[in-house]
């Protein structure tokens, strides 16, 4: 049974022959929807001060304070690994001052951004190599851009956008890996 469409207008057009060039518009899209969250609460021109919408933020920023500034806070049973990706950011973007605790949380939501966006390019790949359907990945990826929990978690110093991101990574090479093993 074939399922291919024969593209008759210049939206179908553009999808089977230019899939990376509506990718890429996918990832504007997901630019614009997540790129206005990360300043939340930020109020730079006043006395400084910030607003946290998400309590989990402030626990990150206690945990990442726990690499930057060398001492363990004991009641926090949280797992380290965002808010250690958070603290090797603020030793790359101020390697002699310690970063304020705004500051903080301006890099995680920085980074919460940047694996959101990674999440929809890789599951683009893994659907289009799982399936060989280029419409079926740009609508996956098109609808993981605009759901709105993946949306509301890329832009908070949160560890959920980069828990999928390693997922679909994990998934992606593993594909890949057992793909290149059954050749051989």
């Amino acid at each position: 049974m074939n399922l291919t469409v024969k593209a008759n207008n210049p939206f179908d057009q553009l999808v089977h022959h230019k899939p990376l060039l509506c990718l890429f518009l996918i990832c504007i899209l997901t630019l614009v929807l997540r790129l206005p969250g990360i300043f939340w609460g930020v109020h730079p021109f006043s006395t400084p001060k910030f607003i946290s919408y998400n309590d989990d933020e402030k626990t990150f920023v206690w945990i990442a304070r726990e690499f930057t500034d060398g001492y363990n806070i004991q009641k926090s049973y949280y797992p380290k690994g965002f808010a250690f990706q958070v603290s090797l950011m603020a030793r790359i973007i101020k390697p002699i001052a310690s970063p304020s605790n705004p500051e903080l949380i301006l890099i995680g939501r920085f980074l919460s951004f940047v694996y959101g966006l990674l999440s929809v390019v890789f599951l683009f790949f893994l659907v289009d190599d799982l399936t060989s359907n280029k419409e079926l990945a740009l609508f996956s990826s098109l609808f993981l851009s605009i759901v709105s929990t993946h949306v509301n978690y890329s832009h908070f110093a949160v560890s959920e956008s980069g828990l999928l991101f390693w997922v679909y990574l994990l998934i992606y090479l593993s594909f890949l890996y057992f793909r290149t093993n059954q050749i051989k």
